[in-house]
């Protein structure tokens, strides 16, 4: 018998052939069909075991999933070469984690090809290993950017490509190339490593690496160290922060007294934007910086080193500087001390200001760019060295000039006793003091107008007191000796506008050796007391001549005016000899341009016993000048100018000295002080109207009056005041 095929089914046909006959009487019979037919069931053949299946090795990814080959599968069963495949199957790790050789157990597994209809599985399952090997990971880290906090450790956020909320902790050690604040500093990172539950699962890209980042300024710093220290101790500040280089913008020192330690040496040098304490800051050494702001401290010792920057500095208590350090810096000094105060190596671009209880003495060149003022309340200021300013203000006890002190503007001098060993110079200078010496070489030039007063006696003892084109004002309470050249000079410039010289003493006036007192327009003297004299060479033999002249430095006269308020004659002694004659060549009045001595009437008035109602005008109002230029630091009254142009200046070679010419053409002008009588002015075409009318006039009057003023017309004139000068064009 046959099945119609070999596979499984029910109630399949059967067919029956080659039937044959047995047993005793199979003989006896012929069968007519020796086939037949029939059915029967096939029923599947099990398959005990399916081998040969395995899994993928793979990279982790926190999933159990394992990839199966079958292509490999042996089936434990199967009858010669049945067509039998793996149809369908699942692996899966026994766990998510990294391992080698790893079980994965096989399921659902189903069969499939043309004979798998005639199989039965007697197991679906079955069991491979394969490995699962560490994911890649790999950290981002964000910005490295800090405020500087002293030390080099860098930190950042960091992200990574972990999968799912795999339990990890990535861990690293990073660091600046330095502590200190800037931009683009390289940033190491190393040590980067791994924890958590799922750190097996992982191996890291790198373990190092290198990036860029800041440190920015931090903005401030306080003291933290106690009542004393050091500068460069980091526990002595908060948060370790050491405000060296330019770390920190701002400090606060507190109370504490600190040494700033560094060496000239070290680049750790401190640059600040400020700097406060109510303590004490010892410089020891080294640069300190401040710029934008202003470093302010109770007490500042200096050792040595250097304060710098574009900053100020305000110390209110007490300043020593004992070494060779300096202070050259672009803000405004302001400094006060209790007791005798030194100053040394200090150059400002601004203002700088110094009180103290004591003395102050200059023991180095002093210079600044802006105003400067020293004042010692209770003691000697002493400048023995240079000092320069914008405008300077100088108070003290006693004041000692022993270099040159220099304003581009103006200057005030202020004192008990002032003694000049050295050149003051300025645009405009004030002076009031208690006694005035200016010795040999020495003296006070403004470039405009200078106005001093002394209640005692002042001594001019070759040196000078000098304008360029201001008017010059002196006051004396006392004697005025001058000797060995010394002089007075208004108009030293010898150019318009030509200013008076206004001097007026409580004493006497005596110029010996060569001593002068000489003006580029009108000379006003004004002598005091009963027993007041103009002295001009007391007699002494060998002696150089003295003088008074008035000059207008363009060949046009001007007029000594001497005025005696408190005698009735007298009073003016020439070498030796009471008289107001001089003779050429000798001491005397003079008429510079001319080289004519100066007679009354002619180029000198003399005036005796002004009433006291108008004795005190001109006495006052060179008080009010005085103490005008005193409170607002200048000497604020400005000369005028001419309407037209001056004419060509007469040559001089030397304007402190008599003239040698006598040839020298003269010409007229207004004075300061009443009529023009005696200017013997003439003019011609080119004359405004105004001043040939005035010409015109005066004309009349020479022929009108008689050859020498009255007294009292010269009062008149001097109790005018000064009119707007006009400078005539002269023939």
């Amino acid at each position: 018998g046959a099945f119609a095929d070999k596979h499984v089914g029910t109630a399949k046909p059967v067919a029956i052939s080659g039937i044959s006959l047995v047993g005793a009487d199979a003989g006896n019979y012929t069968l007519a069909d020796t086939t037949a037919a029939t059915t029967a069931d096939i029923t599947s053949a099990p398959i005990s075991a399916v081998t040969g299946i395995t899994a993928a090795s793979r990279v982790y990814d926190a999933t159990t999933t394992a990839t199966l080959d079958t292509a490999g599968a042996a089936f434990s069963g199967r009858f010669g070469s049945d067509d039998l495949a793996v149809a369908t199957a699942s692996g899966a790790f026994a766990d998510k984690h990294v391992g080698t050789a790893k079980p994965v157990a096989i399921s659902g597994i189903t069969l499939s090809g043309t004979d798998a209809g005639n199989y039965t599985l007697a197991d679906t399952t079955a069991a491979t290993t394969a490995d699962i090997t560490p994911a890649t990971l790999t950290p981002s880290f964000g910005s490295f950017d800090k405020i500087y906090d002293g030390s080099t450790t860098a930190t950042a956020s960091v992200t990574d490509n972990r999968i799912g909320s795999d339990a990890l902790t990535l861990s690293y050690n990073a660091n600046f190339s330095d502590r200190h604040a800037a931009a683009g500093k390289l940033v190491t990172v190393n040590g980067i490593s791994l924890s958590g539950a799922d750190a097996g699962n992982y191996s890291l890209a790198a373990t190092s690496g290198s990036h860029s980042a800041n440190i920015a300024q931090r903005t401030s710093v306080n003291w933290i160290g106690g009542s004393a220290g050091n500068w460069s101790t980091a526990a002595n500040w908060s948060g370790s922060a050491i405000p060296d280089r330019n770390n920190v913008a701002a400090v606060d020192l507190g109370s504490a007294a600190v040494s700033y330690d560094y060496s000239s040496a070290q680049a750790d040098a401190a640059v600040l934007n400020s700097l406060a304490g109510t303590g004490s800051l010892t410089l020891a050494g080294g640069t300190l910086t401040i710029n934008e702001g202003r470093l302010a401290i109770s007490t500042w010792l200096q050792n040595a080193g250097n304060l710098r920057g574009t900053g100020g500095l305000t110390i209110s208590q007490s300043m020593t500087m004992n070494g060779p350090g300096t202070i050259d810096i672009g803000g405004p000094v302001n400094i006060t001390h209790s007791g005798n105060l030194q100053l040394s190596g200090i150059t400002t671009a601004n203002a700088l200001s110094a009180t103290a209880t004591g003395g102050i003495r200059l023991s180095s060149a002093l210079v600044s760019l802006g105003n400067v003022g020293l004042a010692a309340t209770g003691g000697l200021l002493e400048l023995a060295y240079p000092l320069s300013g914008a405008n300077v203000a100088l108070a003290g006890a006693t004041i000692d000039v022993l270099a040159p002190v220099s304003a581009s503007a103006d200057l005030i001098l202020g004192g008990n006793a002032v003694n000049l060993n050295a050149s003051v110079a300025a645009q405009n200078i004030a002076l009031g003091a208690g006694t005035l010496n200016i010795g040999p070489g020495a003296g006070l030039a403004a470039g405009n107008s200078l106005a001093a007063a002394v209640t005692g006696n002042a001594s001019i003892d070759g040196g000078y007191v000098r304008t360029g084109n201001g008017e010059l004002k002196m006051l004396v309470g006392g004697d005025l000796m001058m000797g060995n050249g010394g002089y007075i000079h208004g108009g030293y410039n010898n150019s318009v506008p030509y200013p008076d010289v206004r001097i007026l003493v409580g004493g006497s006036l005596k110029l010996n050796n060569g001593a002068h007192v000489d003006a580029s327009n009108d000379a006003f003297i004004g002598l005091q007391g009963a027993q007041s004299m103009l002295v001009l060479n007391d007699g002494t033999p060998g002696q150089t001549p003295s003088y008074v002249l008035s000059d207008r430095g363009t060949g046009v006269p001007s007029t000594t005016y001497l005025n005696f308020l408190n005698r009735s004659s007298g009073g003016i002694v020439i070498d030796g000899v009471e008289t107001t004659a001089t003779v050429p060549g000798g001491s005397g009045f003079y008429l510079v341009n001319t080289g004519t001595p100066a007679v009354p009437g002619s180029g000198l008035a003399i005036s005796y016993a002004v009433q006291p109602s108008d004795s005190g005008t001109e006495t006052q109002q060179v008080i009010k000048d005085i103490q005008k230029a005193a409170e607002t630091g200048s000497v604020v009254e400005s000369p005028t100018e001419s309407d037209q142009p001056p004419p060509p200046e007469a040559p001089r070679s030397d304007p402190t000295q008599p003239p040698q010419d006598p040839t020298a053409t003269t010409g007229g002008t207004e004075g300061s002080f009443g009529s023009e009588a005696d200017t013997g002015a003439t003019t011609n075409g080119d004359q405004t109207p105004s001043e040939t009318k005035k010409a015109e006039k005066d004309e009349k009057d020479k022929k009108d009056k008689k050859d020498q003023e009255s007294e009292e017309a010269k009062k008149d004139k001097k109790d005018e005041g000064p009119p707007q000068k006009k400078v005539a064009h002269c023939t």
